[in-house]
């Protein structure tokens, strides 16, 4: 029995420590989502002169590995490389975009930005540890819900763009953090 409770133990470790298991469920990407979300595009010329060749840099993040790519292509499109690169880069507009319009559709997050008159802020990236909602493999932005005059948050929330989900609805509960009314500068 205890060698069983161990293997079990052990197997769960493993899987949280490969980002397997985010919130207590698998981590899987929402399948209506697109398998490559370019995050930045640019191009590039190669070599000196002005008849360099020029080639297309894309920064992607794989959804279905939960990776980040660099992919070059030639002027007509074809994949010259594609390798697996490490970092968070700052997220693109549409990433921003997608995470405010997930917090105005949520069941509790929507309705509580409405009656208040609240304004969406933020954008920034989470990166968690493995075993963490937004650990490896996810692609999770905080999204600040700022009451209309923009002076007080009402609530704190994270967005996970591969799976589409809510990772936190207020992410100062999970945190230990202590309520946001402590910090401002006026006295009790």
């Amino acid at each position: 029995m205890i060698w069983m409770l161990t293997s079990c133990a052990s197997l769960l470790a493993l899987l949280t420590a490969s980002g397997a298991l985010a919130d207590g469920r698998p981590r899987t990407a929402d399948p209506h989502r697109p398998a490559m979300r370019v995050i930045r595009a640019w191009d590039e010329t190669v070599g000196p002169g002005a008849g360099a060749p020029k080639r297309r840099v894309e920064l992607v993040f794989d959804t279905r590995q939960g990776v980040l790519r660099r992919r070059v292509r030639d002027p007509s499109g074809h994949l010259i490389s594609d390798r697996r690169v490490t970092g968070h880069p700052r997220p693109s507009p549409e990433e921003i975009r997608e995470a405010f319009d997930r917090v105005r559709r949520d069941r509790e997050l929507g309705p509580l930005l409405r009656r208040s008159r609240g304004h969406l802020d933020g954008g920034f990236l989470l990166a968690e540890a493995a075993g963490e909602p937004c650990g490896p493999g996810s692609r999770c932005l905080q999204v600040f819900l700022l009451s209309e005059s923009r002076r007080e948050l009402i609530r704190w929330a994270i967005v996970d763009l591969v799976s589409g989900r809510i990772a936190y609805r207020d992410y100062r509960d999970y945190r230990d953090y202590r309520d946001y009314r402590d910090y401002r500068d006026d006295p009790p």
